[in-house]
């Protein structure tokens, strides 16, 4: 401090001094100290260039190869592919198409047994009809003989009753006629003649009466019963069949409809569809290539881009996530559109290799760091419509701030003749 106070006094008494030398010599040393001070306090962006390309952002692991991993489970023939490398596609659009022809001859031969099986099916429902119709009308004449039998046995009964009343009076008549016959001819006022006859009508009317109590024959109505009795256990045993065959053939029927709508979407799963928006980045595919589940060489990238830039070891020291970054695309007017603003999204946790093209056309061999940056949209302007895959260009990366001074003495004798430029990269951060 006590440096500068004689500085600042010594530059005060040449400045009272008339001579115009000292005072050209004083005003140069504060314009210098002015410069020196404004320089050390102004701060400029730090800015890394270099190559970058666009990429685009693959979708999920688990649906990276292809849509045919997530929309497709068969394996088949290629007979048309749809689409080529960098073509853009809609979520759905078809990509590529397998020979369905096995599939439809299946689903043709399944067709035709699950008709079959209905063709069955209507018998055994016409056949349990006409059973059942069958079995009403046996039924319904049964109950008609039993009706009438019933009603004969019946009249029969009644018929029996009144003879037996009948004979049962007759026989209690004669005996008693036959009582009075012999007392009478006790007195000899009858003869024995009349008393035989007499007896002889006795034991006929007897006889009528044991005739008359005889039980009637039941045996016509115990046969009918009995018969339909059969008829009911019959028909229930053939319903039970006709069912039982029913109901097999309905399985079949459903075992087949089964096979039917498998095989349908099997042919439907032929046309091989992209399941996102985006652009074709890899079709490795062709005519008459055989593919299995999962094995389709045709990856659809999303049209979410990303940027991917190499940079040397020298120059990733101060890149990290989140860094601003700005992009110039070759193929888009940066005049007229402007250019692509970015941040840093992933630095590649390893080095790597790359081969960088010098001045001069030769090539050497640089370790380096792979980083992806975000794009950020700008609706303003109509240029992501002009974004494509593999476009080259150039990106600045800021990656902090440093003086003035610092930067013009660094590009005035170079950054190796700074051991100290990591003291200023940390100062920054």
């Amino acid at each position: 401090m006590s440096q500068q106070l004689s500085l600042a006094s010594d530059l005060y008494r040449l400045s009272r001094t008339r001579k115009p030398t000292a005072k050209v010599i004083m005003c140069s040393a504060l314009a210098m100290v002015a410069l020196c001070i404004w320089a050390s306090v102004t701060k400029i962006n730090v800015i890394v260039t270099q190559p970058v390309k666009i990429v685009g952002q693959s979708i999920s692991d688990s649906q990276s190869i292809s849509a045919a991993n997530a929309n497709s489970t068969i394996s088949g023939e290629v007979v048309e592919v749809v689409v080529s490398e960098s073509q853009a596609v809609s979520a759905g659009q078809v990509l590529v198409r397998l020979n369905p022809a096995e599939h439809i001859l299946r689903r043709s031969l399944e067709l035709e047994k699950s008709e079959s099986y209905r063709q069955e099916l209507k018998s055994k429902q016409i056949e349990l009809q006409l059973a059942n119709a069958r079995h009403e009308k046996e039924k319904t004449e049964l109950k008609v003989q039993l009706a009438n039998e019933s009603h004969l046995l019946s009249r029969a009964t009644e018929e029996r009753e009144l003879n037996i009343k009948h004979n049962s009076a007759a026989l209690n008549q004669f005996v008693k006629e036959l009582r009075r016959m012999e007392k009478l001819k006790q007195s000899r006022a009858v003869s024995q003649s009349e008393v035989e006859s007499l007896r002889s009508e006795v034991r006929k009317a007897k006889a009528d009466l044991d005739l008359a109590k005889l039980p009637l024959k039941e045996s016509a109505i115990a046969e009918i019963e009995s018969r339909i009795e059969t008829l009911n256990s019959t028909h229930t045993e053939r319903v039970h069949r006709i069912e039982a065959e029913a109901t097999a053939i309905m399985h079949k029927l459903s075992s087949t409809k089964s096979e039917i709508d498998l095989l349908a979407m099997k042919i439907k799963q032929c046309e091989i569809k992209s399941i996102c928006a985006g652009v074709v980045s890899t079709c490795l595919v062709q005519v008459g290539d055989w593919v299995k589940p999962g094995q389709l060489e045709l990856r659809v990238s999303q049209r979410e881009f990303k940027a991917e830039a190499f940079l040397p070891s020298e120059s990733i020291g101060n890149v990290k996530a989140a860094d601003r970054a700005v992009i110039f695309l070759d193929g888009i007017s940066w005049l007229m559109y402007g250019s692509l603003s970015a941040s840093v999204e992933t630095i590649s946790p390893e080095v790597v290799q790359q081969e960088v093209v010098m001045g001069d056309g030769s090539t050497i061999v640089v370790d380096g760091y792979r980083v992806w940056l975000n794009l950020e949209s700008n609706e303003e302007f109509d240029r992501w419509a002009s974004v494509r895959l593999g476009m080259t260009g150039s990106v600045e990366i800021q990656t902090g701030k440093k003086s003035l001074a610092v930067y013009l003495i660094e590009q005035a004798i170079g950054d190796g003749w700074l051991p100290s430029r990591s003291l200023f990269a940390n100062q920054n951060r």
